[in-house]
């Protein structure tokens, strides 16, 4: 399993624990350390299967384990692209102290060299091209009949509704893959024959504690 955009390394630690070999990717010094600690973790925990960091920016990481003997053995590519420091982080609230809903870890780093290199940071033209481009080299890793799976949703910004999952498979198939599904999953119930939507699970548990 290759992840190109591991983050602390939550897909790779998933893959360990059911005896998968992972290889995870991460532009950020700090966040790729907290991946290899975690994976560090899960071994302690019992974990069967391998998993290794790599640091760098995806695309360029992926083009060089080309030229390994992982080219062609990837059978599962898992990731989530970023969107921006809109919707990572993590949240306080005032049933942990803070004075009001407070988000923190949520900037990505300021490095020149590495903010030009980070997705979070490009516009929406440029970020579909990175994104078509780190497609193109992890699929070269794939085996035969190897799966790229990438989660994502749409978001909001300046009162529009941007379709991010539709943009990201376009870039897929930009980058020569084959798009065989399409999942969606919604924030909603059915009652009395309607789609009534529903707050997010962060809004549901805040709502319940201020």
């Amino acid at each position: 399993m290759l992840d190109p955009m591991c983050g602390i390394g939550t897909t790779l630690v998933e893959a360990v624990h059911l005896g998968r070999d992972a290889v995870g990717i991460e532009l950020e010094p700090k966040w790729a350390s907290i991946a290899r600690l975690n994976l560090e973790t899960a071994a302690i925990q019992g974990a069967h299967g391998t998993g290794v960091v790599h640091t760098g920016e995806g695309a360029e990481v992926a083009a060089r384990l080309a030229l390994t003997s992982l080219a062609g053995r990837v059978s599962l590519v898992l990731t989530s692209p970023p969107y921006g420091a809109m919707t990572h982080g993590q949240v306080r609230s005032r049933r942990d102290g803070a004075r009001a809903v407070e988000k923190h870890a949520h900037r990505y780093s300021r490095d020149r060299d590495r903010r030009t290199a980070n997705l979070a940071y490009q516009r929406p033209e440029k970020l579909m091209d990175s994104f078509t481009r780190m497609m193109a080299a992890c699929r070269v890793l794939l085996a035969p009949g190897g799966v790229v799976v990438v989660t994502t949703r749409p978001y909001r910004t300046r009162g529009r509704l941007v379709d991010f999952p539709g943009q990201v498979a376009q870039a897929g198939r930009r980058a020569g893959l084959v798009q065989v599904d399409r999942c969606a999953a919604l924030l909603c119930a059915v009652l009395g024959g309607r789609v009534v939507g529903r707050t997010s699970f962060f809004q549901q548990v805040e709502t319940r504690w201020l």
